[in-house]
């Protein structure tokens, strides 16, 4: 799976969610989190919007960082960063690993984990 973030325009878009409802059962079932409800992680908004027109880009185009997360860890633990770097300027993508971290959304819809 793969996050973008970029330098955008302003907007009135809603601000997105830390993960998906499923994402956030299978990571909180991988660090057994007992106690709170399954979409918890769901809940929270970033900073980011949704979808949001991007800045116009300069002749010589953004500059891009892959962030490619380890030790198991989803590619949205790495957001706080992605959202710092694109108010700087910068376009970002971050992957996700297959097999790899507790929750992976795919293009088809499928979430494993």
């Amino acid at each position: 799976a793969l996050s973008l973030w970029y330098p955008a325009l302003p907007s009135r878009a809603p601000r997105a969610s830390y993960v998906t409802a499923r994402e956030s059962a299978l990571i909180l079932r991988f660090h057994r989190v007992e106690g709170v409800f399954d979409d918890l992680l769901a809940r929270i908004r970033v900073h980011a919007r949704t979808a949001p027109p991007p800045l116009p880009a300069p002749a010589r185009g953004l500059p891009l960082v892959l962030l490619s997360p380890g030790f198991a860890l989803p590619r949205s633990s790495l957001t706080g960063l992605a959202e710092e770097l694109a108010s700087r300027g910068y376009a970002v993508a971050a992957v996700d690993h297959a097999y790899e971290a507790p929750a992976i959304s795919h293009p088809d819809g499928r979430v494993t984990g």
